[in-house]
């Protein structure tokens, strides 16, 4: 069936993009990550059916709260979030995030390890939440829901190719009344 809801006359033997794609997250979890082997096999798979890989640009720094390193409690994470709205409709959003480590340094990988993420303009949330079994965070916000909310964030980013790994975010928690969650806050993750 197509999109526009009519039924294609002849259903096609290749695989769709979306069908590629985790055909070669499957690969690539059996073969190992990150080598030069794995990707060129990658490329080479991806070419075979047709598909391309959306272009990246890195995207990587450090997070600091009040100006020093971040203390995350055991089981919790510091998320960083990537949230685009534009050109999508309402609950279609762009939404990329990664976890911090213990330092507050932050690597978005899509494809290989720190390679960035899709380029375009993003508004940065930040939550620290109870880390779950995956990429699933959950919880109540312990950054008092200041940074969680595009529609408050002061942190907005153009990302372009080759992209930037020296990215430096401060998050100020001290001394700030909790907020209140918009109706556009990201307050949990479950991908």
């Amino acid at each position: 069936m197509k999109c526009d809801g009519t039924l294609d006359a002849k259903p096609s033997l290749r695989p769709s993009p979306t069908t590629a794609a985790l055909l070669m997250v499957l690969v690539v979890g059996v073969w190992g990550c990150g080598d030069r082997k794995t990707q060129e096999r990658m490329k080479q798979q991806l070419a075979e059916t047709k598909s391309s890989d959306a272009p990246v640009a890195k995207f990587s720094g450090k997070v600091t709260i009040d100006g020093e390193v971040p203390s995350v409690p055991a089981k919790f994470a510091l998320v960083l979030i990537l949230y685009s709205d534009k050109d999508v409709q309402p609950g279609h959003e762009k939404i990329f995030h990664t976890a911090c480590d213990k330092d507050g340094h932050f690597e978005f990988t899509r494809y290989s390890k720190g390679d960035g993420v899709p380029p375009g303009s993003y508004t940065v949330l930040f939550e620290e939440l109870m880390a779950r079994t995956g990429s699933r965070f959950t919880g109540a916000d312990q950054l008092k829901n200041l940074y969680n909310d595009p529609d408050k964030s002061p942190f907005h980013v153009d990302i372009t190719p080759p992209g930037k790994t020296n990215w430096e975010f401060n998050l100020e928690i001290a001394g700030k009344d909790p907020a209140t969650p918009g109706p556009h806050a990201v307050t949990h993750i479950h991908r």
